[in-house]
């Protein structure tokens, strides 16, 4: 079942036996409209619940590796999937937007993190003051805030750079693809990059 964290933003999880973590998804609402990021497949009452917050119309992919359940609720939805370039090239199916070059896509701002996962990708909000990060940071239950181990990074230094662009951003929320949204994120943020 779902969780609403923000009048903007619900959120659902569930444990990976392969990956040894929790894996979350969200769902960001605004003006009737619903956009999913990174979506796990949902159980009946959350994918109903998701459906009377607005209509559903796109789904947002952070990296490579996050196609999840992209395609199979895309298709039950018929929603078009959105994702970066590279990312791609580990995909199953062909995405109908790539984002790359996009200011915005639905109030989301797609934001390159070079250095983690294939074609990683955060989404700012503006108006919300939202940050949706894939794998670039973690929010682990007992460790808190973290950059992507070295082992699952195409160039961990490389991603410490780009992360530092986040800084320039006014961040209240944080909702990671790995561990719970993360409330008052900005310092946290601060804190974790400067170190």
């Amino acid at each position: 079942m779902y969780k609403k964290i923000h009048p903007h933003l619900i959120e659902w999880s569930v444990y990976c036996k392969d990956c040894k973590t929790d894996l979350f998804s969200h769902a960001y609402i605004s003006e009737g409209k619903v956009l999913l990021i990174d979506p796990i497949l949902p159980d009946d009452d959350t994918l109903k619940s998701i459906q009377t917050l607005g209509k559903p119309c796109a789904i947002l992919i952070t990296s490579g590796n996050h196609e999840r359940y992209a395609r199979i609720i895309g298709d039950l939805l018929k929603i078009p999937i959105a994702c970066p370039a590279l990312a791609t090239k580990e995909l199953r199916f062909k995405p109908d937007v790539i984002v790359d070059d996009l200011k915005q896509l639905h109030g989301l701002v797609p934001i390159s993190l070079t250095g983690a996962a294939l074609g990683e990708h955060a989404y700012y909000c503006t108006a919300e003051k939202i940050l949706f990060i894939g794998d670039a940071l973690i929010n682990d239950k007992d460790k808190g805030l973290s950059i992507l181990p070295e082992k699952y990074c195409l160039n961990q230094k490389q991603l410490e750079i780009s992360l530092k662009k986040l800084l320039n951003l006014d961040i209240e929320l944080i909702a990671f693809a790995h561990g719970k949204t993360m409330p008052k994120a900005g310092a946290a943020l601060k804190k974790l990059l400067s170190s």
